[in-house]
């Protein structure tokens, strides 16, 4: 049995077929995963199993923006207290829609636990 596709899948099947082949570079980091942002477990189970394979990952909403969200290279201490407490430090950053990246918004550095993606929720999702 098929079901449909949400709107939120729409738009990240739509933003990775563009990225994919687009002629010119769309900003995404290689190997990035485009999810759809759904407000369930499953969502953040996949996030945070590509975090912590040091994947990046795209959020995908169905309003203006996508969230790119990538894991960054920490030192050996950072890495130990992060495995104890179940974090990942991240680089979060912003972008419209069918726009190029823009320096305006700059990125923003964060620790976030695996229990902390269970509370996200998203204002333009």
């Amino acid at each position: 049995m098929t079901t449909m596709p949400t709107p939120a899948e729409k738009a990240a099947l739509s933003a990775f077929i563009d990225s994919a082949t687009s002629d010119v570079d769309p900003g995404y980091p290689h190997g990035a995963a485009f999810i759809p942002w759904q407000d369930t477990p499953q969502t953040d189970r996949i996030l945070w199993r590509y975090l912590h394979e040091g994947r990046p990952a795209v959020i995908v909403g169905t309003e203006d923006f996508d969230m790119l969200i990538e894991p960054i290279t920490t030192g050996r201490f950072a890495r130990l207290r992060n495995e104890l407490l179940q974090r990942i430090t991240v680089e979060v950053s912003y972008r419209h829609k069918n726009a190029p990246p823009t320096a305006d918004i700059p990125p923003v550095r964060a620790d976030i636990g695996r229990h902390a993606l269970e509370r996200i929720v998203p204002t333009a999702a």
